[in-house]
């Protein structure tokens, strides 16, 4: 039977009704690509174009969920809600994602990463049971669910195959007719493939008539292959070893590890991922093992719960509530009440898992019973505690001591105030210190976002004292000159661009052309002459003397003295100077590398002997 592919009017027609059905994620996808579009243009520096990049990729799968649910509360016969019952759906997506966009200036980076990905998981527990609230039909969820996870799949397999493709037609046009493509333009293309084609792609294929999916029985032969013989086993491998492990810990007494909780957590969504797959409503015969592996499968989650919650609790004893702490906390209880509940009752549907840790993701996400507040108030305790025990806290205020301080606690102290200051920022850590008689100087306007974040957290160490106590590494550190005009070539015979090679083994250009690159080891330059070597140029010494200007002499402001900026070599008949305009310093095995460079070599020659 011959093979007939969809044309492309068919495909437009497609996304065109895929756009009027789901209106506002249409629109999601095309302002998350556009803002993707603005971040490439800004060489990823425009802290706004993010804003609005997350903003608007949270409002993909919750316009999703609540798309598909209005649609299952429309009149019969009705393709989609009306404008009149869309408008409610679209103000929740408004006012929820408008709202993550007009807090965001007052995050850092840290907080926009995990308010973002908690606003993620809502959205995709969400889609996976939205639909199907205050309904009885549990072979629909199961049919839904599948569907849609196997039309994302296709959708990331076609959107690879398009930006592979077309990728290599680019490259082909560069190489063999000489046309000069930007490097951007791959970057743009893979954003068009994953956030324009990808969702419409997904939105085309999405169920509709979810009430009829309750009488299908179809069950593809490779999910149960797979479900049956691959993944029972392995999860019930994975829990016979926990169990094991809970033996060991109520025999010897040992606490369990601390890396408990990510296996446990581990097992559980195999586990979960494995019932769903192997146990579709509608199928009546099941191999006597995962029959069996139905059975047992929430009461073994029970002790490894009961470990996690353990390990967990002796660490928020040592070192207080963190948001990973608290939201482990949170993860055991649920899951140790929902195997309970599914344990007690067998049969239950299984859509009560994804709601209710919706639930508990929202009462989590805020007030001031959340993770971040809860965290916050936890480790201002244990700072306050620190600072007493160092005698730098009287009658509720902080006066650092003109002495030295007790390295062991003065080293806590400071690892817990950069947390506040990473986790908090100058919005919120900052008026605590500031009550406790600490005024850490403003970071300078002209910083963007992320440098006042690094500012105020060196500034907060310094004004409390402890700026030589802090253990952690900061790894990166980021430098520039404060150009004033052309560069002065006066007394030069070249200037050569430094380059950064994609790979490694790249060739040098033919013939005499000059040209420079950062070495292997990122603490040189090397300058050729086609094949053949002129000059390397250690930049080794530079880079630890700009690394230490920055985080000892400059917390504020990362434009270098030009005497820092600069690295000579000579060889015979040559001098070389390498002049760097910006970059990017990473710590790695004691010594700073050049992660970024954007630099240039000036050639001088020697005059020939007489």
């Amino acid at each position: 039977m011959p093979i007939r592919l969809p044309s492309l009017a068919a495909v437009l027609r497609a996304a065109g009704a895929a756009a009027r059905r789901f209106p506002v994620v249409s629109a999601a996808a095309l302002v998350s690509a556009a803002a993707a579009w603005w971040l490439i243009a800004s060489d990823g520096d425009s802290r706004d174009a993010v804003r609005l990049l997350t903003a608007a990729l949270l409002a993909l799968p919750l316009g999703f969920a609540i798309a598909v649910w209005q649609e299952r509360g429309a009149p019969s016969g009705e393709a989609a809600p009306t404008a009149s019952r869309a408008l409610p759906g679209a103000a929740v997506v408004l006012v929820a994602c408008g709202g993550f966009w007009l807090v965001w200036p007052r995050w850092t980076d840290e907080m926009i990463a995990t308010r973002f990905l908690h606003l993620a998981v809502v959205g995709h527990l969400a889609v996976a049971f939205l639909p199907f609230l205050g309904r009885r039909e549990p072979n629909a969820f199961w049919q839904f669910n599948l569907r849609i996870l196997f039309r994302w799949v296709e959708g990331v397999v076609f959107a690879a195959a398009i930006f592979a493709g077309l990728a290599l037609a680019i490259a082909a046009v560069d190489q063999l007719f000489g046309v000069d493509v930007d490097e951007k333009a791959y970057a743009y293309l893979w954003v068009a493939c994953a956030l324009l084609f990808h969702p419409h792609f997904f939105l085309a294929g999405a169920p509709r008539e979810l009430g009829a999916l309750e009488r299908e029985t179809g069950y593809p032969p490779v999910i149960r292959t797979f479900a049956h013989l691959v993944m029972v086993p392995l999860t019930a491998l994975y829990l016979a070893i926990l169990s094991a492990y809970f033996v060991k810990v109520v025999v010897t007494g040992q606490w369990p590890s601390g890396w408990i909780g990510w296996l446990v957590s581990g097992a559980a969504v195999l586990g979960i991922l494995t019932l769903l797959l192997a146990s579709p409503p509608a199928e009546q015969e099941r191999p006597a093992w995962v029959q069996q592996f139905e059975r047992w499968f929430w009461p073994a989650l029970l002790p490894a719960a009961v470990m996690v919650g353990l390990a967990a609790w002796k660490r928020i004893d040592q070192y207080g509530v963190t948001e990973v702490r608290y939201f482990l906390s949170a993860l055991t209880l649920w899951l140790f009440a929902v195997a309970v509940v599914y344990t007690w009752r067998r049969g239950l549907p299984l859509i009560g898992i994804p709601a209710s840790l919706a639930v508990v993701a929202l009462v989590t996400f805020a007030g001031p019973w959340g993770a971040y507040r809860t965290a916050e108030r936890s480790q201002l305790v244990r700072l306050e505690r620190v600072l007493d025990q160092l005698g730098m806290l009287r009658e509720g205020r902080i006066a650092p001591t003109a002495g030295g301080l007790e390295a062991g606690p003065a080293t806590q102290a400071a690892n817990i105030a950069s947390y506040l200051a990473r986790m908090g920022g100058e919005h919120r850590f900052g008026p605590w210190l500031a009550d406790r008689g600490v005024v850490v100087p403003a970071p300078a306007d002209t910083l963007d976002a992320e440098a006042r974040d690094r500012a105020f957290r060196t500034g907060a160490l310094a004004a409390l004292g402890l700026a030589g106590y802090r253990t952690e590494r900061q790894e990166w550190v980021w430098v520039s000159r404060e150009e004033a005009g052309p560069v002065e070539v006066r007394g030069w015979d070249w200037l050569v661009p430094v380059t950064q090679p994609r790979e490694a083994g790249t060739p040098w250009p033919a013939g005499d052309t000059l040209a420079a690159r950062v070495a292997a080891d990122r603490r040189s330059v090397e300058v050729r002459r086609g094949a053949e070597p002129l000059v390397i140029v250690d930049l080794g010494a530079a880079l630890d003397s700009l690394a230490r200007w920055r985080l000892r002499d400059s917390p504020q402001s990362q434009v270098a003295p030009d005497s820092l900026l600069a690295a000579t070599a000579e060889a015979p008949g040559l001098t070389a100077l390498v002049r760097i305009r910006r970059a990017g310093l990473r710590d790695s095995a004691a010594h700073w590398r050049a992660g970024s460079l954007d630099a240039s070599v000036l050639l001088r020659l020697a005059p020939p002997a007489r």
